[in-house]
């Protein structure tokens, strides 16, 4: 029996009602930046293994060659540094 959450995720255990997350605010994984790009990439790895969907936006350019996954997680490439928005009317 698994007392607790931390112990969850020594054994794999598979999450019963898996969910689809989005991570966005980030430059991107494989992580060669920052902090924030480390935990994106850890959280979402680990949530990966517990059986959740992840997708994570990233930057254009953030992986060279681009990737489409990375760890298990999604990769969805959008933009670049400074790319404005669509415009919708």
């Amino acid at each position: 029996m698994v007392s607790s959450a931390a112990d969850a995720g020594k054994v794999g255990l598979v999450a019963r009602d898996a969910l689809t997350i989005a991570m966005v605010g980030t430059r991107g994984v494989p992580a060669r930046y920052g902090g924030f790009e480390t935990a994106v990439e850890e959280i979402g790895s680990r949530l990966v293994r517990r059986g959740h969907h992840v997708r994570v936006y990233c930057r254009a350019g953030a992986a060279r060659p681009p990737l489409d996954e990375y760890l298990g997680m999604e990769l969805v490439t959008r933009g670049g540094r400074c790319a404005p928005a669509p415009w919708r009317p």
